[in-house]
């Protein structure tokens, strides 16, 4: 089986750009397989001839092995046969929900802008950030529970210090065991969410501004926290990233379309799915 022109009575401006066996392949079979790509996959192939050459390389060489196959009997196979059919019926459909179900979808500028406004936390340009000191008592796994507890008593000594008017710079100097922050009054600068330890970055961001912690335990201790600033997130400007809400809005209204489409063919069939066989516990 081969899907190319198997004689050389073609037209003249056609080019051979490979032949194997019986078979040729011309300028115009290439061309009509690369619309076979999505427009955004042919965009890149046009722009790379190297590309061009690995996809054609890669045609003859699928040919050349799926007459093997056949002279093996492998298309015959059960397993072969089962998967064959797999394959064409997800190929087939995909190409049925492409044309017929998927429609175009033209958004107006309110549209885009509400789906924007939605969406805002997608086009972050800068991450929310806080500055904040902390002073850290280290504690260790080989602990007693004994030892740890006076550790924590010490935090909590320190932090009626600090809301009695104590200098927090001047405790961490003091009492801080991070030997990265402790010369410089425990200040940590300014960090975004992902930059701490989760325990520590959920208390850093719901303080206010000069607000001072209660003790915040982690691996590496019991922290003592205070908020010293915060900038707020910046969100790319909705001009600069139309193209992209327009584009995510489509998608998304596509899918709708298949899901739609999906939802209401399973219910004219009366289809039937056990999932609580793929989601009971063990």
């Amino acid at each position: 089986m081969c899907l190319f022109i198997t004689s050389y009575t073609f037209a003249e401006e056609n080019i051979i750009l490979a032949k194997f066996g019986e078979n040729v392949i011309t300028n115009a079979d290439f061309e009509r397989i690369l619309n076979y790509y999505d427009s955004s996959q042919r965009k890149g192939i046009e722009a790379n001839p190297q590309l061009k050459l690995v996809i054609l390389k890669q045609i003859v060489t699928n040919n050349l092995v799926f007459k093997v196959v056949e002279e093996k009997g492998f298309t015959k196979k059960e397993n072969i046969v089962e998967q064959i059919k797999l394959l064409t019926e997800h190929f087939v459909t995909a190409q049925l929900l492409k044309s017929e179900i998927i429609k175009d979808v033209s958004p107006q500028e309110k549209e885009l802008k509400d789906y924007y406004a939605l969406h805002l936390s997608d086009f972050v340009e800068t991450q929310e950030q806080v500055r904040a000191r902390h002073i850290l008592l280290r504690t260790a796994d080989n602990m007693k529970e004994k030892e740890k507890k006076k550790v924590l008593e010490k935090a909590k000594n320190i932090i009626k210090l600090l809301k009695e008017g104590a200098d927090f710079a001047e405790m961490a100097k003091i009492h801080s065991d991070d030997p990265g922050t402790k010369a410089k009054g425990g200040d940590l600068g300014y960090f975004s969410r992902g930059k701490m330890i989760k325990a520590f970055e959920d208390v850093a961001f719901s303080l206010k501004i000069g607000e001072i912690s209660e003790p915040v335990i982690t691996k590496f201790g019991v922290h003592i926290i205070k908020v010293e600033d915060r900038k707020p997130a910046k969100y790319k400007d909705f001009e600069k990233v139309k193209d992209e809400v327009r584009k995510r809005y489509i998608e998304e209204k596509q899918r709708e379309m298949v899901l739609n489409y999906l939802d209401e063919l399973f219910k004219s069939k009366k289809v039937f799915i056990n999932e609580s066989y793929f989601l009971k516990k063990d």
